[in-house]
């Protein structure tokens, strides 16, 4: 089954559509880097020394549907050759609704230090064009 939500029409439903297909054992594949809009909900990670803002969607489908969250990466090694991983990511479900937040930010975080470890082992396989990293940190 395949579901696809473009950016302008994005509905609750499609939400709804997805965390119910992960609970029944689907797989649902999210960007983790990317924004579609400015009323989508972000989280604050660090990344390569700055803020950078990603989509808290993957993380609260993850908690909400009790479901393990991966990150996959593909590289092109070399003709006809290519390097595939996948990382679980270690987010707990929070013991309180309170408690969401910051296991989405501590999960956020794991995402985006895998993303700079990817970036450092190939350099040029990744593409995000537009402004994108906030404020340096100090």
């Amino acid at each position: 089954k395949i579901i696809g939500v473009e950016k302008k029409n994005i509905s609750p439903f499609d939400i709804i559509d997805g965390v119910n297909f992960l609970k029944t054992g689907g797989i649902v594949s999210l960007t983790g880097d990317r924004i579609w809009n400015d009323n989508q909900k972000t989280v604050l990670v660090r990344f390569l020394g700055h803020e950078l803002k990603v989509p808290e969607t993957p993380y609260v489908f993850s908690l909400v549907s009790n479901s393990p969250l991966l990150i996959f990466f593909a590289f092109r090694t070399g003709q006809q050759k290519y390097h595939f991983s996948i990382t679980k990511l270690n987010c707990e479900k929070p013991s309180s609704r309170s408690e969401r937040k910051p296991t989405v930010k501590n999960c956020a975080q794991q995402y985006a230090r895998l993303l700079e470890q990817a970036l450092d082992d190939y350099p040029f396989q990744w593409g995000n064009f537009g402004f994108f990293l906030g404020k340096r940190f100090e």
